[in-house]
């Protein structure tokens, strides 16, 4: 027992003793002392990224928030800082591309969302905006195929062509590539990269088109997601069901 009882010391002390060097170590090489604040370890973790083009403001779909009046906020960045009220978010332009931080602090209210429901204080929310130097709409109700596409059918050879209307804040043309495409349905396959790989975009009315690549299953839906700007996604949904 008195064995026992000295070989959980010995072990203990063991760990102690390495703890410590690992400190010790840290401080030798310059590291602080100081343990974060979990609030400033939240306030990074929460921090939504938000993408919109020049001359564009934020809206209250990307800001997810429906109280805004109960909320003051405040824009910087780019030689840019701002301050505001509410709503008064949603009329602000961004009208340089660059990233900005946009804050949104509650004022002193406690906010229940449903009657009977329990209250609670409104958190402090932080936002990382990209604006970009670019802007495409797609005209996806313009969109065309080279061949009608067909439920077990591969659309290798087949062509999708999408209108685009594109501005740059140079306005300058512009050179893209790497656009791709994918499809989202019940055992779909199809997927398409762009003609040649890459296309120069002049100001205004252009045409996209991709070659596509396999197949989709009968009596089905799929919609087609394009990805530009490596994260950004339009969606098209197809409005016709694919059949044999």
């Amino acid at each position: 027992m008195i064995y026992r009882n000295r070989l959980i010391i010995s072990v203990f002390l063991l760990f102690c003793n390495s703890f410590l060097f690992e400190i010790n170590d840290f401080r030798a090489q310059g590291f602080s002392n100081e343990i974060p604040q979990l609030s400033s370890i939240t306030e990074l973790n929460n921090k939504k990224r938000l993408h919109i083009s020049f001359n564009e403001s934020l809206t209250k779909e990307k800001l997810s928030i429906s109280q805004l009046e109960e909320y003051s906020w405040e824009v910087s960045g780019d030689e840019i800082n701002k301050t505001g009220k509410g709503e008064g978010i949603l009329n602000f332009v961004f009208q340089n591309p660059g990233q900005y931080t946009v804050s949104l602090i509650p004022s002193n209210v406690v906010h229940s969302s449903h009657e009977g429901s329990c209250n609670h204080a409104l958190e402090p929310k932080q936002f990382e905006v990209i604006v970009l130097s670019t802007k495409f709409e797609f005209l996806f109700n313009q969109s065309s195929f080279s061949n009608l596409l067909k439920g077990g059918v591969d659309v290798s050879g087949n062509t999708m062509s999408i209108p685009v209307i594109f501005s740059s804040y140079d306005k300058k043309d512009t050179q893209i590539e790497g656009l791709k495409m994918i499809t989202s349905g019940v055992n779909t396959s199809i997927e398409g990269v762009l003609k040649n790989q890459k296309a120069t975009l002049s100001q205004g009315l252009n045409t996209l088109i991709f070659n596509l690549k396999g197949v989709a299953t009968p009596e089905t839906y799929i919609m087609f997601d394009f990805y530009y700007h490596d994260d950004l996604i339009e969606t098209y949904y197809y409005p016709n069901k694919i059949n044999k």
